[in-house]
């Protein structure tokens, strides 16, 4: 099992990165690379891992711990298509966070401050939506980033933007999502 702090993408914003990964689909199967993709419906962000596992005391301790740090909305947009290169990104397929990026980033600052989880992974805010089942030559990455940047560019992409005013505590279990604890803002 595994636990984190984050959100589930809205509606709208779901609908929007399911139109793109449409679009982006066929670059991978034209290829013949094998994609596990996300179900829409488990698109979301994940903000900050919880290590260990989850007691009673643990997710009352987050609980009082959190509402001193998630104390307003922060204001996201989604950008475009990626495929990462970073080695903790490596073979991700993931949409990157247009604005907002930066209010997420001292937003999980300020958890590792509070909550004392020792974390230093870099943190780059994205959605998930796909892995790639192999590695790739430099050749066939480079073909893949070209392919997507042109669809980038051929989408039509209204400014999908939300507002992001509860952060849950979600476990996984067996490929399936389950929220312990919603925190809202009061703002």
């Amino acid at each position: 099992m595994e636990y984190f702090l984050g959100f589930f993408v809205n509606d709208q914003s779901r609908k929007q990165i399911t139109d793109t990964v449409s679009n982006t689909s066929p670059i991978f199967s034209d290829m013949g690379i094998e994609v596990r993709w996300i179900k829409p419906s488990h698109y979301h962000m994940k903000i900050q891992n919880i290590p260990g596992s989850m007691n009673f005391l643990k997710k009352l301790y987050i609980s009082k711990r959190i509402k001193g740090v998630f104390n307003k909305s922060i204001q996201i947009s989604i950008g475009n298509l990626r495929l990462g290169s970073a080695r903790n990104l490596k073979g991700l397929i993931y949409i990157e966070i247009g604005e907002g990026g930066d209010a997420l980033r001292e937003l999980r600052y300020e958890m590792l401050k509070t909550l004392k989880i020792k974390d230093n992974v870099q943190f780059v805010p994205h959605i998930a939506v796909g892995r790639i089942n192999k590695e790739l030559s430099n050749q066939e990455f480079s073909n893949i980033v070209k392919d997507i940047r042109n669809v980038n560019r051929n989408v039509q992409r209204d400014m999908v933007a939300f507002e992001v005013r509860e952060l849950d505590l979600i476990r996984i279990k067996e490929g399936s999502y389950e929220i312990l604890k919603k925190f809202r803002t009061a703002l």
